[in-house]
């Protein structure tokens, strides 16, 4: 079965993710957090205690870039970290009462941009986006090679140069 549309998935999936982006960090700048401290602080949310390696998988981002993410959001108050731990040297993030208070507001600010965004869609539309986007995030999906995404961390393989 063919596509409904002839546009590759990834250009509409980009398109949306671009303007999800702008405009909710557009209602972010208020609170003072960027983009990636918001997607930081909903991870830490529901699973908190993550290391700095246990974030940047999750986002899909290096370490290096994370540890700076994570360092403004402590320094910002939004977080705590430990400043030494009694074995190996992951340091456990955990959100602070003040970053628990900024992500109820950074969530409201980005519910009414998801509502502005779903807006041209029907209720049945909606249901059935958020239904295929639970299901193609799955983690038992497979990607192209075979390997789990969740191997993966929702990216292929990398390719090794000869």
């Amino acid at each position: 079965m063919s596509p409904p549309e002839s546009e590759p998935l990834v250009d509409g999936l980009h398109r949306l993710f671009t303007t999800l982006r702008t405009q909710v960090s557009a209602a972010l700048a208020p609170l003072n957090v960027h983009f990636s401290q918001y997607v930081c602080l909903r991870m830490l949310s529901t699973a908190p205690d993550q290391s700095n390696a246990d974030l940047a998988r999750a986002a899909g981002v290096t370490p290096q870039a994370m540890n700076g993410v994570l360092w403004r959001m402590q320094y910002g108050g939004l977080i705590d970290r430990p400043d030494s731990v009694s074995s190996g040297r992951a340091r456990p993030a955990s959100l602070t009462a003040y970053g628990r208070m900024t992500l109820e507001r950074a969530d409201a600010a980005v519910r009414a941009i998801e509502e502005q965004v779903l807006s041209v869609l029907t209720d049945d539309q909606r249901n059935g986006l958020h239904a295929a986007l639970r299901a193609l995030a799955a983690p038992h999906r497979t990607s192209g090679s075979g390997r789990s995404v969740a191997a993966t961390n929702g990216r292929s393989p990398s390719r090794r140069a000869p």
